[in-house]
């Protein structure tokens, strides 16, 4: 009997040596996904199968819990002519600091995985929002108001919001900037994922886009929010749900953009902005490209990424109007994502800049505008 004690006792410390501790704790294998991987082409798959058909780039809504629905009334369908206020966001990317993005990111990386089911994908997210909440304890100018919240899902990574009031309380119509926070190994869900480049450089170009807007004296004439979701890798879990909710609630979103991978550029290649073309609203995009032109030094160009490649898809889907915005055409992206190799030695910095610049012209142009 005690023979037989020990042998358990010995195997049991050795099936927890098998496992850094983020991976321990694991929650049962999905097996019994449904994902949308064209509009009404839903497939009942495994999760292992799921994580293969991210290796060969098949993306997808994941909508085992339900269809997001679409709205008719949603879209706004109208645009900024042309950028106006070039002083401003020229004024607000001299404050860009690299090594912020460098220290922001770096952290951000040493989090063994961002996996939203993970231990250490719900200590990342913690981790943002107390960067945010510092922002926000920052401010001086006393007519900034600033609300950061987490929104809760059925998982416990959440997605975080962080809000710039109106200067003017009755406008409602919502300016969102956004990125994914999570990370994946494409092999094993729970195993080693840096996810520098997708998504940590898109949370770091939006996360200093909001230090420095929050900082500044500007205060928007629409709310500016940003939005860092949970479980894009999932399906576009996070996206989904906020999408969801904002649509349930009527709420007016005058714009949208994603932002996901923006430090990936090697030295052999041209630097550019690729612009989504696909699955997004054609007159937000115009006005993006519009902004690409005027505040990036990058060439610009249009990329199509496929159904569901990214969270703005799930506020197009639901009826509003999106853009998207990552560091190249899709087949010359990083080749290390969803890799143990997608490392913050990877990330070019200066690239990184550029998007924090597309983004804070997003911001401020899209909440100065009067339609």
């Amino acid at each position: 009997m005690i023979k037989l004690c020990l042998l358990l006792l010995l195997a049991r410390l050795c099936s927890c040596a098998i496992l850094p501790f983020h991976v321990q704790k694991l929650f049962p294998a999905q097996n019994n996904l449904r994902l949308e991987i064209a509009p009404g082409n839903v497939v009942s798959v495994s999760e292992d199968k799921m994580l293969e058909m991210k290796r060969n780039g098949i993306t997808f809504f994941d909508v085992t819990d339900g269809e997001l629905p679409t709205y008719s009334n949603l879209k706004q369908n109208i645009a900024p002519e042309a950028p106006t206020q070039q002083e401003l966001v020229k004024s607000l990317s001299s404050e860009i600091s690299a090594p912020n993005l460098q220290k922001f990111l770096e952290t951000l990386t040493n989090f063994p995985t961002r996996y939203f089911r993970s231990t250490s994908g719900t200590k990342s997210s913690q981790w943002i929002y107390t960067q945010l909440t510092s922002v926000k304890s920052q401010k001086s100018n006393p007519q900034t108001r600033i609300s950061i919240r987490k929104f809760i899902h059925d998982w416990n990574q959440p997605s975080l919001i962080a809000r710039i009031e109106a200067v003017n309380s009755t406008n409602h119509k919502v300016v969102i900037i956004s990125a994914h926070q999570d990370s994946i190994n494409g092999w094993n869900p729970y195993g080693t994922a840096p996810g520098a480049d997708d998504d940590g450089s898109g949370t770091t170009t939006i996360f200093e886009a909001f230090r420095i807007i929050a900082l500044s004296d500007f205060v928007p004439t629409h709310p500016l929010e940003f939005h860092f979701y949970s479980a894009e890798e999932g399906g576009l879990l996070g996206s989904q749900r906020v999408a969801a909710e904002y649509a349930r609630r009527n709420v007016d979103v005058l714009a949208m953009i994603q932002f996901d991978m923006t430090g990936y550029s090697p030295a052999t290649r041209t630097p550019t902005v690729a612009v989504g073309m696909d699955n997004v609203d054609p007159v937000t995009t115009k006005f993006l490209k519009a902004l690409v032109k005027e505040y990036s030094t990058f060439k610009l160009v249009e990329t199509k990424c496929g159904y569901a490649c990214s969270d703005h898809a799930s506020f197009w889907k639901v009826g509003y109007s999106s853009a998207f915005c990552t560091e190249a055409e899709i087949k010359d992206g990083s080749p290390y994502i969803h890799t143990t190799r997608d490392t913050f030695a990877t990330i070019n910095f200066e690239h990184v800049q550029e998007f924090v610049k597309v983004a804070i012209a997003w911001g401020v142009e899209w909440s100065s505008f009067s339609g």
